[in-house]
Formats: structure tokens, sequence, C-alpha cells
């Protein structure tokens, strides 16, 4: 799509005025071709459905527009015929198709609907062309033999109304509940009879009239009333008393056309907009269909369709011979002029050069109005004017030392003077026009001056090619100069500096715009609210709270106010090549009243009212799936419930955003959730969406749209589900079946493995109890031989003594021990009462060994039933006292030995047996470690457990003697 000239006329008495030359003001609009998307330039019909999108009927074709793409419709998809001649929309939202062709047809659920799949079409046969309407579902249409014709879709039942005999081809409307029908009228030359007759039809009753009515589409409640006789028109809704009444007097006048309070008069070749006096002048090929839309103008013509969105950017008029770059734009005497890059002064109205700079002028750096009086500096001259087309005065330079590289000029508050930057030697100049006499202030000659300005406190503010200065001294010589650093981190260059009436101060560079109050400073860039950071111009409306900046990639109107001590802004609003300037690159702008005069690279353009903001709307967008697994099929659009196999998981995704007003300027945002939780996320490019390998799931899709500059202007998407299955192993019967399956397994290997490890278990206890049962056995046997061995050394020493009846006694006692060890000796255990009664035995044999040099105390803190109920290893508790005697107590010389045994329960489950001697320390510490027997017991109690519990041996030396504790398991 493109923009182009459409002439409109600001001011016109009449139409003769116009084509004799009168100043022309332009209105923008986009025309769309076969160039971009349509399959024909010849354009038959065009309608806005209740969803939004525009459809166009061409003679190759239907086409339906979202704004940005065009989706097609012809004989293959079940169209009859490519000609395509007039659309409408039902209440049911059928588009129905009349082609050029008999056979109706109508677009629904995304396909079309023909004779051939849809039955009750066959009984429909539509005189080509002529227009159809319906109401409370029956169909009203011209019969292919020129009957009115009424169809039911309740019913099925067709009715021909036969009292008007055959008709001239009608157009119909509905207002109140009626259904009206007026002669279709073709106006085939210039030439309308005068005393011609139109019918007008309403059910019964019909008649003829002088009028001729047409239907103000799309609107089917308003229809227009002409007069070619009396030279009049009027508007009425159904054959109410008109609302509207104007008079014409251009012959050459069709028809005129209401909406939205917009009066167009429709002509041969131009429309005029009569509300705003602008006439729109297109070449039509004598025919063209007129719609306006929801604000929008669309044109369709024999070369394409003319779009006109309805933003007020106008255009003038250029020739081709002249050079429109404007660089400066003003204003003189309801004139406008531009200072173009030839240094030529044309008037844009008429397309005229009045004026030309000197041949000598070079680069074109800043023009001043001040006291009626234009001043513009170049690089080698300040040219000054009163009259555009008068002649141009220039500054003399007297001063042999200045070296002119003029900059910017600046009033002073002193008369007739200014403040000139000079960009070579002698940075700052002030100027009095009058006598010519210049004056250098900067007493660094070298410094290059860009901009200057003197603020409302008497400050002089001046830049550099990086830097700001301001100082209070300078009349007499720039003094105490300080500098005002715009951005710390990285240096701008400023190209002009600017006051408003509140004392604020305004820096225009290349890295934004920079705001001073006196307190704060604020920099408004691209990354918060311009368009671009190269900034030309700053134009301030104190009046609207706002400013305008023309930067090198558009308009922007941003406005300020005070909050909280501070400057708070938004943008106002944004204008760019695509809302209809003839560039992006703007380079001055200029306010006249409710106008804004725009200077691009490419021309001229005038913003027709400076507060203009578009409308509140909300953006329809629509979602379709277009593809799975790359595989395109247009039914999916009229899928449902979608719900896809996991394998299906590759999705492309369409969508229609559907803004006519800046599409340019639409985002996209898609955020698409997995089981109700936000799974992507995403800003879109193109006009479809792909998802790869996605996870089963139930999914839903939201996209939002909305105008990047005007956030209000938005839409969202309804939700958009679908749902991809799980693979089998992921299916609940699956997942049930494998887990009961699982669960038998796992039972059946559990109970075999437990009856295993009890096998086996049984058969290590048994093995175990055979091995610590032998264990105990060998223990015993070694056991015995020692204790036999000690006997008979205490016999020995009898004999030796020559004590004969000791030693009958003794080994009298010994043999009646010697018994009881035998009778043990084939035992494993051996009960707590009968192991007392053993060791009372021996210990008396001991005493009698040592001849009483020692004492045995007993105490037992168990009941006699308990004493025969507990049963113990054998032989385990004997050597501990057999040490007691032999390492303790036996080797006391001078005192009288003393062992204490102590027998008593320890939590009920363990014996305590204490055996306490008064022996001398030094003879156990060398035992501990080396008696065959101690370590004897440990083993015994290594091996002996019960109830999961093992037996101990301690032995505690002291001074005083030893402790011998020994716990058993019982």
């Amino acid at each position: 799509m493109h923009y182009r000239s459409i002439w409109i006329v600001m001011l016109f008495v009449s139409l003769s005025c116009f084509f004799s030359g009168v100043n022309a003001h332009l209105l923008t609009y986009k025309t769309i071709s076969t160039d971009n998307g349509l399959p024909s330039n010849e354009i038959h019909y065009i309608m806005q459905d209740s969803k939004g999108y525009v459809w166009i009927g061409t003679k190759n074709g239907l086409c339906r527009w979202d704004s940005k793409n065009f989706e097609y419709f012809t004989v293959t998809d079940g169209l009859p015929n490519n000609e395509v001649l007039y659309l409408y929309e039902d209440s049911k939202g059928r588009i129905w198709i009349s082609c050029f062709s008999a056979e109706l047809c109508y677009f629904f659920n995304g396909s079309i609907h023909n004779t051939r799949n849809t039955s009750f079409l066959n009984r429909i046969k539509n005189y080509p062309g002529t227009m159809l309407t319906e109401l409370n579902n029956e169909l009203y249409y011209t019969s292919i033999d020129g009957k009115l014709n009424i169809f039911n879709f309740l019913t099925q039942k067709m009715t021909a109304y036969d009292k008007l005999g055959t008709l001239p081809t009608f157009s119909y409307l509905q207002y109140k509940g009626k259904i009206w029908g007026v002669q279709d009228v073709r106006i085939r030359d210039s030439l309308i009879a005068k005393n011609a007759k139109t019918l007008t039809w309403f059910k019964d009753s019909s008649y003829y009239t002088p009028y001729y009515y047409y239907p103000n589409l799309p609107r089917l409640d308003i229809v227009t009333r002409m007069d070619f006789k009396n030279r009049e028109y009027a508007f009425q809704y159904g054959m109410d008393t008109p609302f509207y009444h104007a008079a014409f007097t251009d012959k050459d006048l069709q028809t005129a056309i209401y909406n939205d309070g917009k009066v167009l008069e429709i002509y041969k070749d131009h429309i005029i907009q009569k509300k705003d006096n602008y006439v729109l002048k297109v070449k039509y090929a004598n025919r063209a269909h007129v719609f306006p839309i929801n604000k929008n103008l669309y044109i369709g013509s024999t070369s394409g369709l003319l779009f006109c969105p309805q933003i007020p950017i106008l255009e003038f008029n250029q020739d081709q011979n002249i050079n429109n770059t404007a660089r400066f734009i003003f204003r003189y005497a309801n004139n406008t002029y531009v200072v173009n890059s030839e240094y030529q002064l044309i008037n844009i109205d008429n397309q005229k050069q009045v004026n030309q700079l000197n041949e000598n002028a070079v680069n074109l750096y800043n023009i001043l109005y001040f006291k009626n009086k234009f001043y513009l500096t170049t690089s080698f001259d300040i040219f000054s004017l009163s009259n555009p087309n008068g002649i141009i005065e220039k500054y003399k330079n007297t001063n042999p030392l200045i070296v002119p590289n003029f900059k910017y000029i600046t009033p002073s508050k002193k008369n007739n003077s200014f403040f000139v930057a000079n960009g070579g030697r002698n940075g700052i100049l002030f100027v009095d026009f009058k006598t010519n006499i210049s004056k250098p202030l900067m007493v660094d000659i070298a410094m290059k001056v860009y901009s200057i300005y003197e603020d409302g406190q008497s400050r002089l503010w001046y830049s550099t090619t990086n830097k700001v200065y301001y100082t209070d001294e300078y009349y007499n010589g720039i003094k105490n100069s300080r500098e005002f650093v715009l951005d710390p981190s990285n240096a701008v260059f400023c190209k002009s500096i600017q006051e408003d009436k509140r004392g604020n101060l305004f820096f225009t560079t290349n890295g934004g715009v920079f705001v001073y109050d006196g307190k704060h400073k604020y920099r408004i860039d691209r990354s918060n609210l311009l368009s671009d950071n190269e900034c030309n111009k700053i134009l301030i409306d104190t009046l609207r709270s706002c400013f305008w900046v023309a930067t090198k990639d558009g308009l922007d109107r941003i406005g300020y106010f005070k909050e909280n001590g501070g400057l708070k802004f938004k943008a106002l609003s944004k204008f760019f090549a695509s809302d209809g300037l003839r560039s992006d690159n703007i380079n001055d702008i200029l306010m006249d009243s409710n106008k804004l005069y725009i200077a691009t690279d490419k021309g001229v353009n005038i913003l027709d009212d400076i507060n203009y903001r578009p409308d509140t709307m909300s953006i329809p967008v629509y979602i379709k799936l277009t593809a799975i697994n790359a595989v395109a099929d247009k039914g999916y659009d009229t899928i449902k419930t979608i719900s896809l196999e996991h394998d299906r998981n590759n999705l492309t995704i369409g969508f229609s955003a559907l803004y006519f007003l800046r599409r340019d300027r639409l985002k996209i945002k898609a955020y698409l959730y997995r089981n109700n939780n936000l799974v992507s996320q995403s800003e879109i490019t193109g006009d479809k969406i792909d998802y790869y390998s996605l996870n089963d799931g139930d999914y839903k899709l939201i996209l939002y749209a909305f105008d990047q500059d005007y956030r209000y202007l938005n839409g969202r998407s309804a939700p958009f589900e679908f749902t991809i299955k799980p693979p089998y192993y992921k299916t609940w019967w699956f997942i049930l079946g494998s887990g009961l399956l699982i669960i038998v397994i796992s039972t059946s290997l559990l109970l075999w493995s437990q009856n295993r490890r009890k096998k086996r278990a049984l058969q290590q206890a048994e093995l175990q109890a055979k091995l610590n049962e032998s264990t105990l056995k060998s223990l015993q046997s070694q056991m015995n031989p020692h204790f036999v061995f000690n006997s008979l050394n205490t016999i020995q020493s009898f004999i030796t003594e020559k004590n004969e009846e000791g030693a009958i006694d003794y080994l009298s006692d010994f043999s009646g021990l010697i018994r009881e060890i035998l009778e043990q000796s084939v035992h494993t255990f051996i009960s707590l009462e009968n192991e007392i009664q053993f060791l009372r035995h021996y210990v008396q044999l001991e005493i009698t060994r040592f001849k009483s040099k020692f004492d045995v105390v007993w105490t037992i803190e168990l009941d006699e039933d308990d004493l025969a109920d507990i049963y113990i290893p054998t032989m385990l508790i004997q050597p501990i006292v057999e040490n007691a005697v032999k390492h303790g107590v036996s080797s006391l010389n001078d005192i009288e030995g003393h062992i204490e045994i102590s027998i008593d329960l320890v939590h009920d489950n363990l014996l305590r047996v204490v055996v306490k001697d008064n022996g001398r320390p030094v003879p156990h510490k060398k035992f501990k470690g080396n008696s065959i027997a101690v370590q004897t017991i440990k083993d015994r109690l290594n091996i002996y457990t019960k109830n999961k519990l093992k037996g101990e041996y301690h032995l505690v030396i002291s001074e005083t003697g030893a402790t011998a504790t020994i716990t058993i398991p019982i």
C-alpha cells in the first residue's frame, strides 16, 4: 500500500473555481491494487461484516481483508463465477455473494455454501448483481425472470410477488421493520432526464415518483432522495420526512451519501466532503462505488481500491517541477511557504517559486520570525525579509576579525539586537542589524557555538558540539560560564534551546529532549516517549500544556504537567508516513490556529486538528488453526473441538487483527497456557505462530493486540483451546493396568522373597545354633582342664606341706566338685541356682587351699524361684571368681583378703554378676589381657546372644583392688 494525493479544496464557491486552479489541499489515502494483493483492480462492491472484516468483490474473485492480508475465494473455492457484483450479510452472519451468475451462494463458518452442498440454494435464482436483503428469516431478491421473490428459511417456501409484474432491478432498504424497494437507476451518461420517474415499492403498495432513491450503503436504513429536476437532494430514514436538504448546481453530481454526520457529494471524477468543504478528486473512469464504513472512506473504482482512514492529515498538491524538500516552513498572509534544499522560497499553496536566496547561500541552519520579519542563518550570511515575495536583505559583516559560520540567531532583550551563534572564530556575536555592527562576546575565540538563547532570568545559554553552558554576565563579554551537563555518560549535540512561559527550558538534541524546570532535569527519548532520539525541532504549546517534537522518524506530541513538585510527561499522539505524512523525517513544524504545518524532506503536510487522537475502539482478534505437522487444510477453520493425537503436536496457528486505522503500528502478543499454567509468551511479527513438539495437555492461546502509540486502542482474542492427547503409555487405563500388573508382580516377588528369606534365616539359625553349641562346648572343654589344673596344684601344695588330712579333705571336696563339673560338661546351660551352688563349693576349696587368708561375702538379690528359672552358660562365672582369688587376695600377706560376690538383674533381661576383691593392683595389670580364662569368657559372651542382646565383661582395677563385672542376657 502507498499514499497518494487526492485533490481537496479547502474553500470553494463552485467547482468551476476548482477546475480553474484555486488553491487546493490534499487528503491522503492508500491505494490498494493488484500490486498489494487484490485479485483485480476493477472493484464492484465493498462491505464490512459484523466481525470487522472488509469484503471486496472484484472482477476476478472475492477477497476478505483483515487490514493486512487478503484471503481469496474463487470458483475453486465454491463461487459460481469469479466476477462478484454484490455482497450482503444477513442476521445470522451469512455473507451472501451475488456473482455474474443466476446462482446465489454464501460464506459461513469458514466455507462457501453453494448449490452443490446446500440444497435449498437450487431453488433461488437471482438476477445477476442485484441487491438482496433479509428480514425475519425471509430473503428478498429479484429473480432471474425479473420478479420479486421471497424465500422463507424456516418453511423453505418460495413466494413470488406477482403484483408488480416484471420489475426493473431493485435496491432494498430496511427501516422500522419494513422492507422498501426502490428502482435501481443505472446512470450511464452525464444527462439525467428531468421528467424521469422511478418506481418505489413497499409490500402491497407501489407508486412512481420523480425522485431517484439511493441507499446509503452499507447502511440500509438511510436513503438519499435525488431531485435532478430542481437540483437538490435530501436524506431520510426509510420513507420518512427528510432530515437534511441541500441544493447543488453542478449537473455532474451523481448522488450524495450521508454517514456519521458527514455529507459526501459524488461527482463523475471527484468527491466533495461537504462538512469540511474539501474536494476529493479521483479518476473513476465514469464509475465509482463510495462506501463510508466506520469513519473510513472506501472508494472502489476500475483502478483499484482507495482507502482513506479518517486521520486528519492533509497534503499540498506538488508540482513535479518544484523541489518540495521542505527545510523550513513559515506562514505569511494566509499562505504557506517553505525554504527548500535549493534555497528557494516556494509558495506551496500554488506551487510557485516566489524568491531565491543569494546564490552564495550554503547550509540552512535556522529561521526566526521576530517583529514581522523573518531571519534565516546560513554558513556565510544572515538573510532577512518582511515579505516572501519582496526584497531579501543580507546582513553585512563589517568586522574583519569575525570568521562567519552563522548557525543560530535569537533576539536579545535590547531593541534591534540579536545574539548569533557562530560556528567559526568568535563563537558568540552581539549583532545590531540597523547599524550592521557586530561585537564578539567570547573570550575564547576558538570556541565554536551552534545554538544560543537568552532566558527569562537574564541568563545566556549556548551550546557547542558536545556541551551546554550558561552565564549571567554576557553583554560586555562572556564571563563566569558554567557547564550544564545534559548527559553525564554520553555527550549529546544540542541543536536549539527554548523556554516556555512557565520558565521551563527545553533542549533539542541528537539524544532526545531535555527539560529543566530550575530544580530537576528530565530526559525524554526513544526509551520512553519519543519516536526517535534524533530531534530536529521542538514546538512548545504552553496553552495546551504540550510540546511537539519533530524527529527523523516521526512526529510526537508530548503532554507535560506539574505533579508532586516536579514535571510529569505523557505521550499524546504520534504521526508517521503510514498515517499520511509524506515522510517520517520531519525538518520543521509550525502552528497556526488549530492546524499544524509539517515540513518533511518530501513535502508538506497539514494536521487539520492538533488535538486529534483516535477514538476509542476495540480491535477484533480472531484465531484459526491453519496447519498440523506442516500440512495445511482450510477445513481446520471449521473444527469446533480440536483434540489431536500426541504425534500431531506441531501446530501453525493463523490470526487476524482487524485494525484498519494504523495497521503498521499494531503490536500482537501471544500467551500460551498449558493446563492453566503460562508456558509461552511472545511478541508476534508475522501473521502466524508456530508451536513445535507440544507436550500433551489442555492448551489455551490468547492474543492481545494494541496500537503501540495509543495503548487504549486494543483488543484480545477469544481463548483458542485445543488438546494434545497423551500417548497410550500416559493414558489412565494404561497407567492403571500397568499399576495393577506391577502390584501383582511385586506382591508375588515380595512373598516369594519373604518365604525364601525365612527359609534361609531358619537354616542359618539352625546352623548358627549348632555352631554356637559346638563353640561353647569347645570353650567349656578349655575351661574344665584349666580348673582341674589349678585344683591339682592345690592338692600338690597340701602334699608338699605333708598335710595329709588337709589333702584328703581337699581331695574329697575336689572329687565332689569334679563330679559336678562332669555333670555340667554334657550341658551347654546351667540353672543359676546350680551355678551358685557350684561356685560355693569352688570358693570353699579355694579358702581351704589358701588357708583361710580371705573370706567371701555373697549378695544375691533374686528370688529363689528366679534362681531356678534363669539359665546361663556353664562355667562362665567361675573363672572370674578364680581370678579374684589367684590374682587378687592370694598375694596378700599383711592384710586379710576379702571378696564380694553380688548377683542381680538389670532391666529384667540382663543378669549382672559383680566380683570385687581387695587384692594388689600390679598383678591385675599384669594379668589383664594375658589370662586365658578371661579371653575365654569374652569369646563365649561374644557368640552368646539372647533377645538380640549380648553379654559384656568389664574389669576395673584400682589401688584398693579389682572389680570384675559380667552381664549375661537371659
